[in-house]
């Protein structure tokens, strides 16, 4: 990181067109506040770091106090706490401090999820958390500059990416992990938005909303006989 003020143009310019979501050794640290991690952790502001899990490991609890590569499936007793917040999201946190560690979505491939709102190449781009440093890219969308993006989870047994497109206002729908595209969901809903999320009903209905300036949208997203599509 390096101050805009007293850094030379060279610098700032990024002339080797670095991306700030992968950068070799580097790995992607941020702050989030949406309602999910707001409740999970219990502040405002939650702050994440995205590291393969190939890259971590843990100190053995017991006498020999070797260092263990971290599997989820098969940890030491005793090393993290964890419970299951959502359908197939499992948190885990440590059973000392209760420090929040890692947010691991079991029984799929764990997937970094790139909001592109670049002109050439805008869409998403998802990466495999599984993988070693740098991230590997495993599938592009660009249908255009991508505004916001979220996930629905378990329709079905079906997890459904959903985005919403600048250039055309369109909520589009994608079935997660192979990022293939719902065409059947294609939505148009026209305003200047700035958050969206999904929320399962009590009796299991599926939403998605759109945030804006002095307006909101609430989507049904339903599944038909052969695909998907939201109802406003």
């Amino acid at each position: 990181m390096h101050p805009h003020c007293s850094t030379e143009e060279s610098i700032t310019s990024n002339p080797s067109d670095e991306k700030w979501w992968v950068q070799g050794d580097k790995y992607l640290a941020g702050t989030c506040a949406c309602e999910s991690c707001r409740l999970a952790s219990g502040f405002e502001i939650q702050t994440w770091a995205f590291i393969p899990r190939a890259n971590i490991s843990i100190v053995a609890p017991d006498s020999s106090r070797t260092e263990v590569p971290l599997d989820f499936e098969s940890l030491p007793t005793g090393a993290l706490r964890s419970y299951q917040s959502s359908q197939g999201v499992v948190r885990h946190f440590c059973g000392g401090c209760g420090a929040t560690t890692t947010l691991y979505y079991s029984d799929r491939n764990p997937l970094l999820i790139d909001n592109d709102g670049g002109p050439d190449n805008g869409g998403f781009h998802a990466y495999n958390l599984n993988s070693k440093s740098p991230l590997k890219e495993v599938t592009a969308r660009t249908p255009g500059r991508s505004k916001l993006i979220t996930t629905v989870y378990d329709i079905n047994k079906k997890d459904i990416l959903i985005t919403i497109m600048q250039p055309d206002s369109v909520v589009r729908a994608y079935k997660m992990p192979k990022s293939k595209q719902i065409k059947d969901a294609d939505f148009k809903v026209l305003g200047d938005w700035s958050a969206l999320c999904s929320w399962k009903s009590p009796a299991g209905n599926d939403y998605v909303y759109l945030f804006g300036k002095g307006q909101a949208v609430q989507l049904l997203l339903q599944e038909t006989k052969k695909s998907f599509k939201f109802i406003q």
